[in-house]
């Protein structure tokens, strides 16, 4: 089984773009590994948005990734990818397409109704960054085999 989350930025209960909560209810769906993969597109801004690279992340989602630090020890990350600047008409918006990142594995979904959807800089994965006035974010989550370890 698969499913897609479509999240709009207008449609946030709190937060600003940058750090916002979304109401979604998991429970309709099973409780088991899954592959993610996302696209994502951002609106055309007339400011200039002064980010490097935008990193989306979903803290509440429980995946496997992590990120090297200056610290020894292995930190956690929420990161899912990367969104790319384009220019359009002399304006500016962040994408990712389909196959642009990896797809990451997630040990199960987000156990509250709740979620968050952070967008960071890469410099260091906790800054948030200069938000766009508007995005669509579309999480695609792909059933694994909740017998192989991963």
């Amino acid at each position: 089984m698969s499913f897609n989350v479509v999240i709009s930025s207008n449609k946030k209960v709190s937060g600003t773009n940058a750090d916002a909560v979304y109401n979604f209810n998991f429970e309709y769906f099973e409780k088991c590994p899954y592959e993610v993969s996302f696209t994502y597109q951002s609106s055309l801004d007339t400011k200039a948005l002064t980010n490097n690279i935008q990193q989306i992340e979903l803290p509440d989602l429980p995946q496997l990734n992590y990120r090297a630090d200056t610290k020894i020890g292995t930190a956690t990350s929420g990161v899912i990818g990367m969104c790319y600047a384009e220019i359009v008409d002399t304006k500016e918006r962040y994408v990712a397409r389909w196959g642009d990142n990896p797809p990451i594995y997630s040990n199960g979904l987000p156990s509250s109704s709740t979620f968050r959807v952070r967008l960071v800089e890469e410099a260091d994965g906790t800054t948030t960054i200069d938000a766009p006035d508007d995005y669509v974010l579309i999480l695609s989550f792909k059933k694994l085999n909740k017998d192989k370890v991963y």
